[in-house]
């Protein structure tokens, strides 16, 4: 009984469903290899023709078979390799292909000419024949190669590309994955082809912006997920990207993960002390993402990095005019567009030549005469806000008179200051301070490796007192000079409570809300004094409501607290 075509069709898609494994594709090589010293002439031609589909695949099989002792198998196991090598396909026209298999003895020039007709002839099944191109030794050849793929702007190529390219070895195999990864604009492909060696700085930076292009796409759709994913994907190809590490806090803190979120900012923070332009390029995006709170951190970290008084400072500068200005800190917003206009000054005395960053110089002080004008508004109209801080030592351990009576005897008194701030360094982790005799410093070390600036001493006897303070702590030691030996006399715990005293205006708004670093207070709550663990290093201040007929209002204002000084009183002094 025969088998209807119906159930003969099912049983063809069965067989062809079956998946081909590495190993099967190897047998199939070598069953072919054999066959290229068949005793048909057809199976000799088929096999050719099918090695050379297989192409870098089948190239460990042709090499052995190219020593082969077999002088058929041998011939032909090194046109196919030769093939392989050089890109040629069996479609190609056979003069084409005759002319590029030798094009190994052509001069430079010559095979840049040749790389123009294969395009022109074949389009993109030049694909194989330029990438061998891109290892030439002449630079000029190995760029043509590059445009020229870039050039066949076709996707199978491009995938061909990263498939065969994704771990170049030269700078121009690095630049055709690039451009590839590029073109695709995938966030996968930018960051493999972000993380690979050889890249130019030029093409490196197209990927960053490219991905940050991207990533902001995910951000202002709100695809918090997708953003994670991918900014956690660039960062490790680009570890040194703040702007990477924040939109990947960005999303760690949709997430619901802020602590993970203030830590991967830090991070970010922390990158490229040396440069100024990565800050400026995250201070940019922070400002575009209304991210004013850490975009100011940026601005602040450029002005700490030498040259001093350069453009970017000039930069730096107006940026915190204008966020001072938004939180209606007049003063300070004045004082930041006068050093903007004092550094322009300076570098045009210095260069001769000098262009206004951000507007004229008529216009910046102008600026500045209004942010005055409004700052002295401010202080008379009752907008203001006094800060009053007032310490507390714990007294098992001595209380206040005893902390000042030891800071009045140390002969030498600082403070330590260490990032993440609020780690309380010499108490939670493995850490401790150490003297070095040879330079006449102290400074704090981690596991053995220095993590603060050294402090110098300068110490005119041999035994002497420091006074050490780091967050609420204040440690007390007693140095030998000579041998560098340091014993802890005393320990003081200090806690601190902040009150804040409205202006009247302030005091008269309706429906006020009040927050301080985030967390809401009432009115009272910040008269009589908020309790605070550690001072913070910044206390953001927001009020909002409504004034006496309706209008709604909202201020803001950014106080840096400055430690209360616990020295002796004069009178009290030894």
């Amino acid at each position: 009984m025969g088998i209807s075509s119906t159930v003969l069709r099912l049983l063809l898609l069965a067989v062809t469903s079956i998946p081909v494994t590495p190993a099967d594709t190897r047998r199939e090589i070598d069953r072919l290899v054999g066959q290229l010293g068949h005793a048909e002439y057809s199976f000799r031609e088929n096999a050719t023709r099918l090695l050379r589909r297989h192409g870098a695949d089948a190239e460990a099989a042709l090499q052995t078979a190219a020593e082969s002792d077999d002088p058929e198998i041998r011939a032909r196991a090194r046109e196919i390799l030769l093939d392989i090598q050089w890109g040629v396909l069996d479609s190609w026209p056979p003069d084409l292909a005759r002319e590029v298999r030798s094009a190994g003895d052509l001069p430079s020039q010559q095979r840049r000419e040749l790389m123009k007709r294969v395009v022109d002839a074949v389009g993109p099944e030049a694909c194989g024949f330029l990438m061998h191109c891109l290892g030439a030794a002449d630079a000029a050849e190995a760029r043509a190669a590059v445009d020229l793929l870039d050039g066949l702007d076709s996707p199978a190529v491009r995938r061909e590309v990263i498939s065969r390219l994704s771990s170049p070895r030269c700078p121009h195999e690095a630049e055709a994955l690039a451009r590839a990864c590029l073109a695709e604009g995938g966030l996968e492909k930018l960051a493999l082809a972000a993380g690979v060696e050889h890249l130019s700085g030029e093409t490196r930076q197209r990927i960053i912006e490219k991905s940050v292009e991207k990533l902001l796409e995910f951000h202002s759709g709100k695809s918090f997920e997708e953003l994670s994913i991918g900014a956690s994907r660039m960062a490790r190809a680009a570890p040194d990207e703040a702007r990477l590490l924040y939109l990947e806090a960005e999303a760690r803190e949709a997430l619901g993960k802020p602590e993970i979120a203030a830590e991967t900012r830090e991070m970010a923070r922390l990158l490229n002390p040396e440069s100024e332009e990565p800050h400026f390029a995250a201070g940019t995006m922070l400002s575009e993402l209304g991210r004013e709170d850490l975009a100011e951190m940026e601005w602040l970290r450029i002005l700490e990095i030498p040259p001093e008084g350069e453009v970017y400072d000039q930069n730096a500068h107006l940026r915190l005019g204008s966020i001072y200005a938004g939180r209606r800190e007049f003063a300070r917003a004045a004082r930041a567009y006068e050093a903007s206009l004092a550094a322009f000054r300076a570098a045009r005395r210095g260069s001769g030549a000098y262009a206004m960053v951000g507007g004229s110089e008529e216009e910046l002080e102008r600026k500045i005469r209004s942010l005055r004008e409004l700052a002295g508004e401010g202080a008379q109209s009752g907008l203001g806000i006094e800060v009053t801080i007032e310490v507390s030592v714990d007294e098992e351990s001595g209380g206040i008179e005893m902390l000042r009576q030891f800071l009045g005897d140390a002969a030498v008194r600082f403070s330590l200051n260490v990032q993440p701030y609020g780690l309380r360094l010499l108490e939670e982790a493995p850490a401790r301070l150490a003297y070095d005799p040879a330079t006449d410093e102290v400074a704090v070390y981690l596991n053995e490796s220095r993590c603060s600036e050294p402090i110098e001493i300068a110490a005119e006897k041999r035994t002497i007192s420091l006074a050490a303070c780091l967050l609420d702590y204040c440690y007390i030691f007693e140095l030998d000079t000579v041998t560098g030996e340091m014993e802890r006399l005393a320990l003081f715990k200090k806690d601190y409570s902040i009150s804040f005293s409205l202006g009247e205006a302030l005091r008269a708004l309706t429906d006020m809300t009040l927050r301080i670093n985030e967390k809401e207070y009432t009115a009272e709550e910040v008269g009589e004094g908020i309790f605070f663990d550690y001072l913070p290093e910044n206390l953001d201040i927001k009020v909002t409501g409504a004034s006496t007929n309706g209008q709604a209002r909202a201020y803001s204002f950014s106080v840096k607290p400055v430690e209360p000084d616990l020295s002796p009183a004069p009178d009290d002094d030894k």
